[in-house]
């Protein structure tokens, strides 16, 4: 019978965990807190199963992926004469990549592992992994990642490779938790889901360094070409999923420290041969609950809180299929009124520091029912985005949340969020639900769909209410987020796109519509089932005939221009013909 030993080992690692910002509330704050963090981790034999198994859902068991497991204490020993352990002496600190990393002492009873009169010899390292910030203190702080491509949706940049993985991991994750189908918020990406390759034991020539064992422990190249290929920004990923997810992340306390748990890489060399792995089942990180949802165990989420959330799902949806049969505008309209009569600005959660972040910024608040709960700005975005998101609309609807400075004339200056929603045909407009709540400055509508007054720089855009400036300032986090095009707001006033009538015949497609309001002249666009819109023609009055026409479905839309040649109205694809003729 084989013998496994099995050591333990301490390992001390510190680091200072600062909480900051507790989220967007039209007013800001900090919250301090420092913590020292001491891991255990315990090293078996390579060749034994590496770290903990996971359940069929992938959920990890609540020991640290680092445990590993003991011999049976009832299992009769028996030595083999050819087979013991060694642990090679390896115990000088050294520096990998951004983090420290120290090498796992040696056995100290230095055994020698041999088969004939080979060696086989054994080394291991531990890889510290980066916590995360979910809101980082610093304003100027921007996501890194690579550009996007063509037709890459809203962001400007696109996950790839093993940070799009990643992703996908997390968000499955965080919906799980809101879904009541996963308690616990400890996550491990997986080595096996990353992209390895065929296998996770490394040569020195497939890592392409020079040597794995340098002077007795794991060199630095080979731990940094092992970091590297497992590589996970989830700082990135944390704020993709905060500005994806406006509903599911209520459980998730954005302004708490995500833990990360370290790592291990081992070596084995055998005569000639030195081969590098991963040990354990992947890299572990512990997303923090807010008070409102802890369940009974850290890293745990109640099974109560995520009933009282999924109510106010179903409410939310409630309100989206009410208004399913109005137009696209219709509904962003009404959904302003429903979530304003629902809520009313939550002063007491900005006037008292001591508030924990949690449903105040939250749309839980928002659909739950009770009239005593209310929220703050980030609750009023987040539920627009989220009922825009539940919503089946005619056109290419898009609504983001956004956030930076608000600053006002007449002396207010913080920080806010607010929506951008776009209406389908490249034309964006900001929506402040906040400030269109009863009693606020744009009450009820003067802060949404509005052409802005100026645009001093790409950040930055005012209105003019009355005689007071507004000016929105979007963080550089956000720049750094969505593409120029999510951001960019039209310098067009908003206005309902005119009915089109629309008749086929032998000699093509007639189409007539309703006046616009101050137009000079109209631009024609068309679009297939299957491709984009593309401008057609141009029209002085309410008449065009579209000759260029097979048998398909079309759809069409007009915009008035005025004689500057600037766009009053957005268009929609409302108004369609299956042309035969």
């Amino acid at each position: 019978m084989r013998r496994t030993l099995t050591k333990i080992v301490t390992v001390i690692v510190q680091c200072l965990l600062i909480v900051n910002s507790i989220g967007f509330v039209c007013m800001t704050y900090e919250l301090e807190e420092a913590a020292e963090l001491t891991e255990t981790m315990v090293l078996t034999e390579p060749e034994q199963p590496e770290g903990n198994s996971a359940d069929s859902d992938g959920e990890s068991s609540s020991e640290s992926s680092s445990d590993a497991t003991t011999p049976d204490e009832n299992e009769t020993e028996s030595t083999d004469e050819t087979e013991t352990i060694d642990f090679v002496d390896s115990t000088d600190e050294v520096t990998v990549g951004a983090s420290d990393a120290g090498v796992v002492p040696a056995d100290p009873d230095n055994a020698a592992k041999t088969v004939g009169d080979e060696v086989r010899k054994y080394y291991f390292r531990t890889i510290e992994v980066d916590d995360v910030n979910p809101i980082a203190s610093n304003p100027d702080y921007v996501p890194s990642g690579n550009f996007a491509n063509a037709y890459s949706g809203i962001y400007r940049y696109q996950m790839t490779g093993n940070e799009k993985i990643a992703y996908e991991k997390t968000r499955n994750y965080i919906t799980d938790v809101a879904n009541g189908r996963r308690v616990s918020t400890t996550f491990t990406i997986k080595f096996a889901d990353l992209e390895l390759g065929n296998h996770h034991s490394f040569t020195a020539e497939e890592l392409g360094v020079n040597s794995i064992i340098v002077d007795g422990q794991i060199s630095d190249e080979a731990a940094n070409a092992m970091i590297k290929m497992a590589s996970i920004n989830m700082q990135d990923i944390v704020y993709k999923v905060l500005v994806d997810l406006p509903f599911d992340c209520y459980w998730f306390d954005k302004t708490a420290v995500v833990k990360a748990d370290n790592y291990s890489i081992g070596a084995t060399s055998y005569g000639n041969s030195v081969t590098l792995h991963y040990v354990g089942d992947g890299i572990t990180f512990r997303f923090p609950v807010v008070s409102a949802y802890e369940g009974g165990a850290e890293y745990n989420v109640s099974t109560g809180g995520v009933n009282r959330a999924m109510i106010a799902s179903a409410n939310a949806l409630e309100i989206v299929n009410r208004y399913s049969n109005l137009s696209d505008y219709g509904k962003l309209m009404k959904y302003r009124e429903e979530i304003c009569g629902l809520v009313d600005y939550n002063y007491s959660a900005v006037e008292d520091k001591d508030t924990p972040y949690g449903d105040p910024w939250n749309p839980v608040y928002v659909f739950d029912g009770n009239d005593d709960t209310n929220v703050v700005c980030e609750g009023y975005s987040k539920a627009y985005k989220y009922l825009c998101d539940l919503s089946d609309f005619e056109n290419d609807v898009t609504c983001i949340t956004v956030a930076g400075n608000f600053k006002t004339s007449y002396g207010t200056n913080n920080g806010h969020m607010w929506n951008i929603v776009s209406l389908g045909n490249g034309m964006n407009y900001m929506v402040d639900l906040t400030n269109c709540d009863n009693g606020s400055i744009g009450y009820y509508d003067r802060l949404m769909f509005k052409k802005y007054s100026a645009n001093p720089d790409s950040k930055t855009y005012r209105y003019t209410i009355s005689s007071v400036t507004i000016q929105y300032t979007y963080y550089n986090h956000i720049v750094g987020i969505y593409c120029d095009a999510a951001l960019d707001l039209s310098d067009a006033e908003f206005v309902n796109a005119p009915a089109i009538y629309i008749s086929g015949n032998a000699s093509g497609i007639d189409l007539n519509w309703n006046v616009v309001s101050g137009a000079d002249h109209y631009e024609v666009y068309r679009r297939s089932e299957s491709d984009y819109w593309e401008h057609i023609g141009s029209a002085t009055n309410t008449y065009y005939q579209d000759k260029d026409v097979s048998e398909g479905k079309y759809y069409y839309g007009i915009v008035g221009m005025t004689a500057e040649n600037k766009p009053i109205n957005v268009y929609n694809d409302k108004y369609s013909i299956d042309y035969n003729c």
